[in-house]
């Protein structure tokens, strides 16, 4: 069947689709608001658990054959991830929240007022779609790297009679295996994706009926997720790194973060600790989170219109 999907509709479809861009504009801020919030009150655990393991990170690779020091690496690990699964699971459920919030408005043109979010049985659906998508995803990657794993145990026996032969049939399915894992991996995800509008849709969870949806749409859903995700990454990058640099004078702070650095994390975060409590550090802190926020919130919208204009095309023909 030929697909009536238009990859130049579905780039703005998030901005044509919704009631107003009012609407947007407050689904934006909230949930950039209530984000913030939830490293406002639950991040100071997350943020001083990640620096801790940066640091005996770094102490690991200063001395790679001391027992102590790779067994305070996992200890930091187990203490940083116990506070990151909340702050997770509790920016996961904001960002569900918004998504649900732009698919009623869009399908249903439903519009909640000043304060655009819920949280109910709807938005719990999308995050339990969100997370079939992701698992399915990785069930794929795991899958064509077991793949890999098997032609390199196969190749090897091979090897033992013919070195060239098994050499040849290793490279070969090593090659097929790895772009298994990548282009498998983004197929699915993109098959899938219509996931959690579907769930809106209908009110009810629906999941893989997704991937009949997307079949005749794919190579324009495809093209038009590459596209937006390169100019999201990029701009969020760009916002990033201007606040950092405008904040601390260089980027020695991201590179530490990133674990980018050679640099003791204890040495670099213990330099602007005094800092950070200044006035003008404190606005630009603020003030870049707010930015930060906002735009990865509006790049994620734009990313919710691509299946969200399959969805509506799928409701037309139904």
């Amino acid at each position: 069947m030929a697909s009536n999907y238009d990859m130049g509709d579905a780039l703005k479809h998030w901005l044509v689709a919704s009631t107003s861009s009012n609407f947007l504009k407050r689904v934006a801020l909230w949930t950039s608001v209530l984000f913030l919030l939830v490293y406002a009150i639950f991040g100071r655990g997350f943020f001083a658990g990640y620096g801790e393991f940066l640091q005996s990170m770094y102490e690991m690779q200063s001395a790679p054959d001391d027992v102590e020091t790779a067994k305070a690496v996992f200890r930091e690990m187990g203490a940083w991830f116990k506070s990151m699964i909340f702050v997770t699971l509790t920016g996961w459920a904001v960002f569900a929240s918004a998504e649900t919030a732009f698919h009623k408005n869009t399908l249903h043109k439903i519009d909640h007022g000043a304060f655009p979010l819920r949280f109910g049985k709807t938005e719990l659906h999308v995050m339990i779609a969100q997370l079939a998508v992701y698992l399915s995803a990785l069930g794929t990657y795991i899958g064509a790297a077991l793949f890999m794993v098997l032609a390199i145990a196969i190749g090897a026996l091979i090897a033992s009679f013919s070195k060239i032969l098994g050499g040849i049939f290793m490279v070969v399915f090593v090659l097929l295996g790895a772009f298994a894992m990548i282009a498998g991996m983004f197929v699915v995800m993109v098959r899938l994706s219509p996931a959690s509008a579907m769930t809106v849709r209908d009110d009810k969870l629906r999941i893989f009926d997704a991937w009949k949806v997307s079949k005749p749409h794919f190579w324009p859903m495809f093209g038009s997720y590459l596209v937006i995700g390169i100019i999201g990454y990029v701009v969020i990058y760009v916002v990033m790194l201007t606040f950092m640099f405008m904040v601390f004078g260089d980027l020695a702070v991201f590179n530490v973060i990133m674990g980018l650095s050679h640099e003791s994390p204890n040495e670099v975060f213990g330099a602007i600790k005094g800092t950070l409590k200044t006035p003008r550090v404190m606005s630009l802190l603020i003030i870049g989170s707010i930015s930060y926020l906002l735009v990865t919130v509006t790049w994620y919208m734009a990313l919710w219109g691509i299946p969200n204009m399959a969805v509506m095309l799928d409701s037309e023909v139904e």
